[in-house]
């Protein structure tokens, strides 16, 4: 029952910081209350704990366990611990999963819904549980962030000729266009230039060039343009462009890196730095193929595709058993959200196509987006508005972050 609370409140790693145990409020024959809390200080021990609640109910010596710990000891009624007490402690301890929520979705620079209005949409469709749990998942990359991932050290530059780029895009709000603003903001504005220039010159190219782009997710808009590279020069050995990311999917580098090998080109480097943000979306075995040349792209891409785990229903976050039931809710509600995206920006997507996308793009079902922009593999009742309808009950969805690009 404890424990119940417990995960209604706290964020997904709460089992890292908290411990639950159950210990009987009526005397069992044979044991003392001096050695029930002889067992709770060698667990209190075991476990490393830095603070106990125990509940007055349980049958124990709050003396004798004050005594042999070092560790304050709190007591109260199990009804208020259930109903405050537990809530205090994790917000102490930046545990409880709707502030951490709205301090993440605080960082997204435009317009966002508040959480509890974006809850009540699941309420009203019946599945409040689910709309928790995706909350306590959500994650927004920083400004800061960004920046830290775009720093090149003095060591990378030093003695050496080299060039910055961003990928500019046509859309004035586009997330190429910002990143290209801070480049020019936070580095050298001499040295950045969209990276449409660098193609068109890229065989005259000397030394390094950095790409940085937000997110690799799938690879595919990376390879897209790779094979612009390819097509538009030889290898001279006097360029090496360098792809720099603050967040990348496994399934994002295994496809590139594979790609890379399969044709050989030596002239690109994918690189990983200590501030990537790195998002698991395969089951692990499957990416081991990267290292066998004998499949080909294709074959390469199909195996990963039937082994993507969609992120927010990962078995290590606590949906109590339910992720599958999760899913489908959160795919019902997403399948009218990108039909109608498909209809409002006139694509002419089979139902096969706008069904693929219920979990997002992919069916990646990220929970995390960039403080200026939403990825498309997000879910897309994070991104999306539109008319829902569960179990005969129909809402008018509004998103939890609103991205212009996606809702005009």
């Amino acid at each position: 029952m404890t424990e119940d609370v417990v995960r209604r409140i706290a964020e997904p790693t709460w089992r890292s910081h908290v411990a639950v145990r159950g210990f009987g409020a009526k005397r069992v024959t044979g044991r003392s209350a001096t050695q029930v809390s002889d067992e709770i200080c060698r667990l209190i021990e075991q476990l490393n704990a830095d603070k106990v609640v125990l509940a007055k109910e349980v049958f124990c010596s709050a003396e004798h366990l004050r005594q042999h710990i070092d560790v304050p000891v709190i007591i109260y009624a199990v009804g208020a611990i259930r109903r405050n007490l537990l809530k205090d402690e994790l917000d102490a301890r930046q545990l409880s999963w709707r502030k951490n929520a709205r301090d993440q979705i605080r960082q997204y620079k435009y317009k966002k819904s508040d959480i509890d209005d974006w809850l009540a949409q699941f309420t009203a469709l019946g599945a409040t549980w689910v709309g928790e749990g995706l909350l306590r998942q959500v994650r927004v990359v920083t400004s800061e962030e960004m920046s830290s991932a775009f720093t090149l050290t003095p060591a990378e530059v030093i003695g050496k000729r080299y060039r910055i780029a961003y990928m500019g895009e046509s859309d004035p709000s586009g997330s190429g266009n910002e990143i290209g603003s801070q480049i020019v903001k936070d580095l050298d504005p001499k040295r950045s230039l969209d990276f449409s220039t660098v193609l068109s010159d890229f065989g005259n190219q000397v030394g390094d060039i950095y790409l940085f782009e937000d997110g690799l997710w799938s690879g595919v808009e990376v390879r897209r343009w790779l094979d612009q590279v390819r097509a538009s020069m030889t290898d001279s050995g006097q360029v090496t462009l360098r792809l720099r990311h603050a967040v990348a999917t496994d399934y994002g580098v295994a496809i590139i890196r594979h790609y890379l090998k399969t044709h050989a080109v030596r002239y690109v480097e994918l690189e990983t730095t200590k501030y990537l943000v790195y998002v698991s979306v395969l089951a692990p075995a499957s990416i081991n193929m990267v290292e066998s040349e004998q499949f080909s792209i294709e074959e390469f891409e199909d195996h990963l595709k039937k082994n993507i785990r969609p992120i927010a229903f990962q078995a290590e976050f606590d949906w109590n058993g339910k992720a599958a039931e999760a899913m489908l809710v959160c795919r019902q509600i997403g399948i009218p959200l990108v039909r109608d995206y498909a209809r409002r920006n006139g694509k002419t997507w089979t139902q096969e196509r706008i069904s693929s996308w219920g979990l997002g793009a992919g069916e990646f079902a990220a929970t995390l987006v960039f403080h200026n922009s939403v990825p498309k593999v997000c879910l897309p009742l994070f991104w999306l508005s539109g008319n829902v309808s569960l179990s005969g009950r129909t809402v008018s969805w509004k998103p939890l972050f609103y991205d212009q690009r996606h809702l005009s």
